[in-house]
C-alpha cells in the first residue's frame, strides 16, 4: 500500500520534541551557534513537558555537547531575558570556583532548569579549533540518553575520538586499568589522570554551586564504532543522491536509537524507507533485527540487512591517503589548550 508523503512515524505524540542539528561546517564553536539558538529558545520552549533532542557531527557534535552543558550550568533563559545571553555564555565558560559561583547565581535568578532528552552525535573529535576548554562536555547529569557513532578507521592525530565520560571512574562492577607499578607514567596516562581529576573537580563544583530541584540523571550512554573514516561515518564524502554509502549504516542505527529511547521525534515515512528502514519495525514496538542477509536481491525495495551489505562494500575515504596536506599536519606540532591545577586556561605545544 502506497504511503502518504506526509505520513509520519510515530503518527502523533503527546508532547512537542524540539530538535536541534549542528553540522560543524563553520570550523568553530562558541558564541555563534550556542548564542544564536539561545536567542530563539524562549520563543519555542515555553510549554510544559517539551523535549529537547540535539544532534551533531564532528565540530557540530561538540557543539551539541557544549549546548547541553550550558543548559545544565546556567539554565534555559526565561522569556524576555535575551539581553543576558552574553553574560550567560561567559558564566558557562568560566571553570574556576568563582565562575561556578557566578553561574549558580545566574541560574537561580534568570535560568529555568531543563533536561535534555537525547544527544545523538557522529564522531565527536578533538580537532575543534577551540580557544578554550568548555566544561561538562564529557559528563552531564541533565542528559537522559547519549548515542555516539565513532569512526573505526580514522587515523589522523587531530581527529582523536572524544568519547563520553573519558577519564571518569569505571562503572560499577568493573575495574580501572592501572599503569605498571614500575612505570613513571606515560604521556597518555598522565593526561588521562588529569582529565579524570578535572572532571571530578568540575562535578564537585557543580554540586556545590549550581541550584537544582531535580534528581541527577544517570545518563544512558551507548557509543558504537562503525567502519570508515571521519566523514564515512558522519557523511559528506558521498553525494546525497548516491544511494549507498558507509554513512547510511550509522544513520540507520541512530534513527533506530531514537525510536528505542522513545524521543517522540516524528520521522517522515517515505524518508525512513529511502534509507532502508521499514517503519512497521520501528513503531509502536522496535522489533529486533533479523540475522544478516547472505545474498543481495535485485529488487528495488531492499531490506535493512541488504542495505547494510551494499553499504559495507563502499570504499573508505582515508584523507591521509587522498591528501598530502594531512601528512604535513601530522608532523607539524599543534597548539593545545589545557587546564592547570588551579582550573585556569593554559596553552602549550603538542
Amino acid at each position: 500500500m502506497a504511503s502518504s508523503p506526509l505520513a509520519t512515524f510515530p503518527p502523533t505524540h503527546a508532547n512537542r520534541t524540539i530538535v536541534l542539528c549542528f553540522d560543524g561546517t563553520q570550523n568553530q564553536i562558541g558564541d555563534k551557534n550556542s548564542l544564536a539558538w539561545l536567542e530563539l529558545n524562549n520563543r519555542w520552549l515555553d510549554l510544559a513537558d517539551d523535549r529537547i533532542c540535539i544532534f551533531g557531527f564532528s565540530r557540530g557534535a561538540y557543539t551539541a555537547r557544549a549546548l547541553a552543558a550550558m543548559l545544565h550550568k546556567v539554565g534555559l533563559l526565561q522569556r524576555g531575558n535575551h539581553r543576558h545571553i552574553r553574560y550567560a555564555w561567559e558564566a558557562y565558560t568560566l571553570t574556576s570556583e568563582e565562575g561556578w559561583k557566578r553561574a549558580g547565581i545566574f541560574k537561580r535568578y534568570f535560568g529555568i532548569e531543563v533536561d535534555i532528552e537525547f544527544i545523538g552525535v557522529w564522531d565527536s573529535v578533538g580537532s575543534l579549533g577551540l580557544n578554550r576548554f568548555l566544561p561538562l562536555t564529557t559528563n552531564n547529569t541533565r542528559i537522559k540518553a547519549v548515542r555516539h557513532a565513532l569512526a573505526l578507521d580514522e587515523r589522523r592525530a587531530r581527529y582523536k575520538a572524544n568519547v563520553w565520560g573519558v577519564g571518569l571512574s569505571a562503572p560499577e562492577g568493573t575495574a580501572e586499568i592501572a599503569p605498571p607499578t614500575n612505570a613513571k607514567g606515560t604521556k597518555m596516562t598522565r593526561r588521562s589522570s588529569q582529565i579524570r581529576d578535572d572532571e571530578r573537580r568540575l562535578l564537585a563544583l557543580g554540586r556545590t554551586y549550581i541550584p537544582t530541584s531535580r534528581k541527577q540523571l544517570q545518563t544512558d550512554v551507548l557509543e558504537v564504532w562503525f567502519a570508515g573514516c571521519h566523514s564515512d561515518v558522519g557523511g559528506g564524502n558521498t553525494p546525497t543522491d548516491v544511494r549507498h554509502a558507509l554513512s547510511k549504516i550509522s544513520l540507520r542505527w541512530m534513527v533506530r536509537q531514537c525510536f528505542l529511547i522513545r524521543t517522540g521525534i516524528l520521522f517522515k515515512e517515505d524518508s525512513l524507507r529511502k534509507i532502508g528502514l521499514d517503519p512497521v519495525t520501528l513503531y509502536p514496538v522496535v522489533l529486533p533485527r533479523p540475522p544478516p542477509a547472505a545474498a543481495v536481491s535485485d529488487k528495488d525495495a531492499l531490506s535493512e540487512e541488504e542495505e547494510d551489505l551494499l553499504d559495507l562494500r563502499c570504499p573508505i575515504h582515508d584523507e591521509l591517503k587522498n591528501k598530502l596536506a594531512w601528512w604535513i599536519l601530522e608532523i607539524l606540532p599543534a597548539r593545545k589548550n589545557y587546564r592547570g591545577v588551579d582550573g585556569d586556561q593554559k596553552k602549550g605545544i603538542e
